[in-house]
């Protein structure tokens, strides 16, 4: 009985497992999938030229989208989230005419507009008809018709005609037996404000808005799918996916979120329960999903929520991004062909060497979840020292946000070479720089508002100047070994004059700090429409290859940067404790036979160093005769000069 009692038992399990089987099997047919590919700030990176093995980063994502396509466009979406052309010498140098070659070869289905989108104009970037920009050395073969959605871009109060607030695509769902469904997909462009990441001049200058209308953004998405319009609907955003989440109503009939602007891969659930996805920067990976549909009884297909939701690497894959003939199959060979013709278009200056650095040259470290500003960044003090040196200014800032790469030493090697490419990377956004003469009591002013979190992000690093704070509060100031301030207490003169370099974008950024530190406003907005202003015109890319040209001309090929922070922040204890020191002399020496000399400084220039010596920079021509300078504007930090008497 025992025996028999367990066969009927297994039998039992087996046809109840079966059934199972079945139900699943029969599930899973009756579950019908759209792949959705995204991708996010890109920024002009059709390949990665960052090394002599470039990485066709573009053209390997394409070859995974015809991959899920399987010879039908319709059979998957493909969708970027903004900042497409600004930021790769590739893209910047040709007018971002490779990207809108790839992006239509891709077969994208639409994109939505970056903060960087603006940078050149947005004309530059997006078509009047509201699509995006033409590839204009490709002919007819140029014309792009992928379509631009935004739809809370506004401008002196109407609604831009640039954008369009949404696009329905039709494309076929599959099942696991091969059977397939039409589907209607909506795809709406929404964007947080991000005025405070683009040039004034280009955006709230010339009256450009984003508003910020959830209600607005709802109700479009409920009148398509109410209407039968689309049945799923996406929200492509120019915002982080997962802060954006937060914002959306349970009740939405958004059915996924895909964002960017944050260069963070994200992969979760808001509290709407709805899925959000987001890939980092430079094509380094793309974002992935599946849409699910079922049919109803009348054969229509019903959304059934989304799966598989993941990013993917693509630097992961380097092997598969070389195009030398191994992987053929892993890159698409019409994006490959758009990323030839561009390399080869600026091979000249590409790989041209400017010379080299012997320690890495880092961005800041990802700011702490308390919101603290990170101030320390060994690129970010280089392309300080860059602006300042640029302009004759004496003083460098520039913001944690455009400090956008890294230079370290290869393995096995002792320096790192510096081509035109890295400095097209290390200044991507065709800023000018701003040249500002101000007294030091306004230096000060501009002091105290970068130690507020507002005041911090626009002027994260500074150079030629150490700045001692205690609890957001600045406490000394050392310049050229030499404290000028303390306490409250100036050293020199406060109504003395001080040069200071700055980006565009900073000068013209109003970021106004919370109540808590007083409501300061960015002085430089101000400053900038008065006679403090002294130089504008020069463009950040540009000056940098000239001042390191120079520089390594005069070196021997070496490029030298100040490595350390000079913001400083002083316990309060220990600030407290600080002893009075009497002001030291001037870092002057005195050389052979009694000769003056002095070592120059960062920011440091003839006309100025004549200042200090004779009371009148017009004399600076004694210093360079003694010196044997043959071009007054190029002297360097370190520079040992021989100041001849008056």
């Amino acid at each position: 009985m025992k025996k028999k009692k367990t066969s009927m038992i297994w039998m039992l399990t087996v046809c109840l497992l079966g059934a199972a089987l079945m139900t699943a099997a029969e599930a899973a047919e009756d579950l019908y999938r759209l792949p959705v590919f995204e991708t996010a700030d890109v920024h002009g990176s059709l390949a990665s030229t960052a090394t002599d093995e470039y990485e066709y980063r573009l053209a390997y994502i394409a070859d995974k989208v015809n991959d899920a396509r399987g010879g039908d466009r319709d059979r998957a979406l493909l969708l970027d989230a903004g900042d497409i052309f600004q930021g790769s010498m590739l893209s910047n140098l040709l007018e971002g005419n490779p990207m809108a070659a790839a992006y239509s070869r891709m077969g994208y289905d639409a994109v939505t507009v970056g903060n960087h989108e603006f940078d050149w104009g947005i004309e530059a970037t997006v078509d009047g008809d509201g699509t995006m920009k033409d590839d204009t050395r490709g002919g007819e073969d140029g014309v792009n018709l992928i379509p631009v959605v935004l739809s809370n871009l506004y401008q002196n109060g109407d609604r831009v005609t640039f954008t369009k607030d949404y696009v329905i695509l039709e494309k076929t769902a599959v099942n696991e037996a091969g059977g397939t469904v039409r589907v209607k997909i909506g795809v709406v462009g929404f964007a947080q404000n991000y005025a405070g990441s683009i040039m004034y001049t280009r955006f709230t200058g010339a009256g450009y808005t984003l508003v910020e209308d959830y209600d607005a953004l709802e109700e479009l998405a409920a009148r398509l799918e109410e209407s039968g319009m689309c049945d799923a609907t996406i929200l492509l955003t120019h915002t982080d996916a997962a802060e954006i989440s937060e914002r959306i109503d349970p009740d939405s009939a958004l059915d996924l979120i895909l964002g960017g602007h944050s260069h963070e891969n994200r992969c979760g659930e808001g509290i709407s329960g709805i899925a959000y996805l987001q890939p980092t920067c430079d094509a380094a990976a793309y974002a992935y999903a599946e849409l699910l549909f079922r049919c109803g009884e009348d054969g229509a297909p019903v959304f059934a929520g989304t799966d598989a939701a993941k990013t993917v690497s693509v630097t992961a894959h380097h092997v598969s991004l070389l195009r030398d003939g191994r992987n053929a199959d892993e890159l698409d060979e019409e994006v490959a062909r758009v990323t030839d013709g561009a390399i080869e278009a600026i091979r000249e200056v590409l790989n041209e060497k400017i010379g080299s650095i012997t320690a890495p040259a880092r961005k800041p470290s990802p700011s702490p979840d308390d919101g603290t500003i990170v101030r320390d960044s060994t690129c970010g003090s280089w392309m300080a020292s860059i602006y300042a040196r640029a302009v004759g200014a004496e003083i460098g800032f520039v913001n944690n946000g455009g400090i956008r790469v890294n230079y370290e030493i290869p393995a096995g090697k002792d320096a790192c070479d510096i081509t035109v490419s890295s400095v097209y990377a290390m200044f991507p956004f065709n800023n000018h720089i701003y040249g500002y003469e101000i007294t030091y009591e306004e230096l000060i002013e501009l002091l105290r508002y970068a130690m507020t979190h507002a005041g911090g992000t626009l002027l994260s690093v500074v150079t030629g100047i150490d700045v001692y704070y205690t609890n957001d509060a600045v406490v000394e100031l050392v310049k050229d070994g030499r404290t000028i301030y303390e306490d409250g207490t100036w050293r020199i003169d406060p109504a003395s004059k001080v040069w200071i370099a700055v980006s565009d974008y900073v000068s013209t950024t109003p970021r106004t700090s919370d109540e808590r530190s007083g409501s300061l406003e960015n002085p430089l907005c101000a400053w900038k429409d008065t006679d403090r202003l002294y130089s504008r015109e020069e463009v950040d890319s540009e000056a940098a290859l000239r001042v390191l040209k120079e520089e390594a001309a005069a070196n021997g090929g070496l490029l030298r940067f100040d490595s350390e922070s000079h913001y400083i922040e002083r316990p309060a204890a220990e600030s407290e404790s600080q002893p009075q020191s009497e002001t030291p002399e001037e870092p002057e020496a005195e050389g052979p036979k009694g000769v003056l000399t002095y070592i120059v400084k960062l920011g440091d220039f003839l006309w100025k160093i004549a200042s200090r010596f004779y009371g009148s920079g017009s004399l600076f021509h004694r210093i360079a005769e003694a010196n044997a300078i043959a071009d007054p504007d190029l002297i360097f930090a370190g520079q040992t000069l021989v100041i001849p008497e008056a």
